[in-house]
Parts: structure tokens; sequence; C-alpha cells
């Protein structure tokens, strides 16, 4: 086994997982208008890997929602969070 480059780019369609429940390991919770607040599921190693501050947030021992299955978010709406 070998991990990708760095630069590693797939053919793979991801687009099945996108907020779908299975097998995501993360939800965010975001808080909108509705009292109840809109669930986000997502997958950390995607995450991670394309994004620094996702990498920051999930990958850190420096904040509290590290080893959290589900993170509130309170300042972005559903649809910008989307």
């Amino acid at each position: 086994f070998h991990p990708p480059q760095k630069n590693f780019s797939s053919n793979i369609d991801f687009s099945p997982y996108f907020n779908n429940r299975n097998l995501s390991d993360v939800t965010f919770l975001v808080q909108g208008e509705d009292p109840a607040p809109t669930r986000f599921y997502a997958h950390r190693i995607i995450l991670c890997s394309q994004s620094e501050p996702f990498k920051q947030l999930l990958d850190s021992k420096n904040w509290l929602e590290t080893g959290e299955k589900e993170i509130s978010v309170h300042d972005a709406t559903p649809q910008a969070f989307h």
C-alpha cells in the first residue's frame, strides 16, 4: 500500500456521498431560521484533505469539536453552509 501523492486526483464520483448519512463520520448542525437545525452529513477525511480550516477543526488538539460526532454551527445559514 502506498499513500496517494499530495497532488492526487481521482476520477471517482464522490457525489453519491455528499450529505449522505451512510458512512459519514461527522454531522454539522447548522442553525437557520427554523427552530431545529439543518443536518449536513460529512466525511472527515474528505474535508481534511481538501480544506485547511476543516483540517484544523477536525484533526487538531486545539479545538473542542475535534473528536465530536456532531458539531454545531451558529454563524452560518444552511444555504450558505451547503
